[in-house]
């Protein structure tokens, strides 16, 4: 990522810490450089979006219409109408760019041939293994 913003013209450096710390300078406001954080998606939007939102704690973005969108959508119980403000919430950071997200690592498995009826989930997560039996 360094020699990549290199060839655009920014001068970076990695400086790796750990969440605590980085979570409690994003609070104090005294990290607000470029950042990578890693996570993974559980297959809901809020997971990924809430980090932008001012009760995240951690956000530098301000948007009101973001914030309300996001407020009604943490308290809607209509799935359809929760599901159309997140994809409201979504185009917003479309249009404005908060953040650069640069890549995902995928997910590797390695499946034993004994393993019977294991898939991988959609969203990535191995989770628990209760469908899964041994030849």
């Amino acid at each position: 990522t360094v020699a990549q913003l290199k060839k655009v013209g920014i001068d970076a450096r990695v400086n790796e810490m750990e969440f605590a710390t980085y979570a409690q300078g994003r609070a104090r406001g005294t990290l607000r450089d470029m950042y990578m954080v890693a996570w993974y998606d559980l297959g809901d939007a809020e997971n990924a979006l809430i980090w932008y939102t001012k009760p995240s704690g951690i956000a530098v973005w301000d948007n009101g219409e973001f914030e309300s969108i996001m407020q009604r959508a943490r308290t809607t119980m209509n799935p359809a109408a929760r599901e159309r403000l997140l994809q409201e919430a979504n185009a917003i950071m479309n249009r404005e760019l908060p953040a650069s997200f640069l890549f995902q690592i995928p997910a590797i498995y390695g499946v034993n041939k004994s393993v019977v009826g294991w898939e991988p989930r959609k969203d990535e997560i191995i989770g628990w293994l209760y469908k899964v039996s041994l030849r």
